[in-house]
């Protein structure tokens, strides 16, 4: 199936796999609207669309976002809203053109291993998202392996919030190497993996200036981190 310049989804889906999976590496698709309603984006649904070039705004309606959804396209900006729950792993590794912040909204419970994993290769192409926030929620949060490793070109400050519970092996490896700030750990974090925060500036290693934990307890340190 030859896939059109423009695809708008909406009408009758719910889910992007269904509506998608015909057009599945196609390097023909430049825009792609999705319609409030729909709730869910699939696996593999956008995977490989290279030429996917635009502003990436995913609608409070979708809770889901599935593997490898968006894996290497060529998204400008990406906008999560409030409403989402789960980004599946890889489900947006290696945008080579993103920019701009990358907001986590408060209602995200899982983000998977690599979610948002950036290749050596892409270190130094002068694109890359500029600041990470994580918005506070009201359920427990988990950060899984690796999901922002490679993002070199964060800058300022990151807060993990109170209601994130567990981060897992090299989540922030290679994360703020050019532009230092302070790190600070919320009360929620009982787990931390194996080199969570290597090769960023955190005190000896190499992004953060300051360190923080507000839990009284301090969580498990797996090691290296």
């Amino acid at each position: 199936v030859k896939s059109p310049v423009e695809i708008l989804f909406g009408e009758g889906e719910d889910d992007l796999y269904g509506a998608y999976r015909d057009y599945y590496i196609s390097d023909e698709i430049k825009t792609v609207h999705i319609s409030d309603g729909i709730t869910s984006i699939g696996n593999n649904a956008f995977n490989l669309c290279t030429n996917l070039s635009m502003d990436l705004v995913i609608p409070s309606t979708v809770t889901s976002i599935g593997s490898q959804a968006f894996r290497n396209t060529g998204i400008s900006s990406l906008t999560l809203n409030e409403g989402l729950q789960t980004i599946g792993n890889t489900a947006f590794s290696n945008l080579a053109n993103v920019d701009g912040k990358l907001i986590i909204p408060s209602t995200v419970t899982s983000i998977g291993q690599n979610a948002f994993f950036r290749s050596d290769a892409l270190s130094s192409n002068g694109y890359g998202f500029t600041s990470l926030i994580l918005r506070q929620g009201s359920k427990s949060l988990t950060i899984g392996y690796r999901a922002f490793r490679g993002n070199n070109t964060l800058n300022g400050h990151l807060t993990i919030p109170n209601h994130v519970t567990t981060i897992a092996d090299e989540a922030f490896y290679g994360c703020y190497v050019d532009n230092p700030g302070r790190l600070s750990i919320g009360t929620g974090v009982t787990s931390l993996g194996n080199n969570v925060f290597t090769d960023t500036f955190l005190e000896g290693m190499p992004t953060f200036k300051r360190f923080e934990c507000h839990r009284l307890t301090p969580p498990t340190i797996v090691s290296n981190v």
